[in-house]
């Protein structure tokens, strides 16, 4: 069966994010949508499994629903801002925030795709970040420069590049809205601490 995830949020650091950590985790092809509008011109191939995560205001209406379903299967999760689920949005099947954990949504992905997850082509992928590197992955997230981490730290600047090449390779995610993102996932940092200036 052809599987399929689908990002829609008008977050561009969520939906990177959200990408990079799902593509780490799974061979499925995900595809991501800024706008409910830009999604309405998807059309799923015959016998798809889909998996639509989706912010409050972007939720499928019936009609679009019933239109994406039409061909195969498809599973809505609601991604909110907080652990509360307000009442409109019940009609998700699932519900995540961004304080949900990684291994979370692999479960959930992996549960309603009924898939294992990718091992890693490099050998590194899914090993556990040292203490050290999650110093330098929260400072990476907060959107300082390798001089800044080095200071910070008391390491070279050298040092740093080796540190960020290593949680690059061990997580999969290259980005800095995707390792942003993994970190608030991982509870690593507070999202209210983030300066979205530095993260352009």
């Amino acid at each position: 069966m052809n599987k399929k995830i689908l990002i829609v949020h008008r977050s561009e650091m969520v939906r990177k994010g959200l990408s990079a950590i799902l593509r780490s985790f799974f061979t499925a092809e995900v595809v991501a949508f800024a706008t409910p509008d830009e999604m309405a011109a998807f059309s799923s191939p015959p016998g798809a499994c889909l998996l639509l995560f989706a912010e409050a205001s972007a939720l499928p209406q019936p009609s679009v629903r019933q239109r994406l379903c039409q061909n195969g299967s498809l599973k809505v999760v609601s991604v909110l801002l907080s652990e509360d689920i307000p009442a409109g949005e019940l009609c998700a099947d699932y519900h995540i925030s961004l304080h949900t954990g990684s291994t979370e949504i692999h479960d959930l992905v992996a549960s309603v795709f009924k898939m294992p997850a990718t091992s890693g082509a490099n050998g590194h992928e899914g090993e556990e970040l040292t203490q050290r590197e999650k110093d330098v992955l929260k400072l990476v997230a907060l959107g300082h420069t390798n001089k800044d981490i080095g200071e910070k730290l008391f390491i070279s600047v050298h040092t740093v590049i080796s540190h960020r090449k290593n949680i690059t390779e061990k997580l999969g995610i290259k980005s800095i809205s995707g390792l942003t993102v993994y970190a608030i996932l991982n509870k690593l940092i507070d999202p209210d601490l983030i300066d979205p200036e530095k993260l352009i």
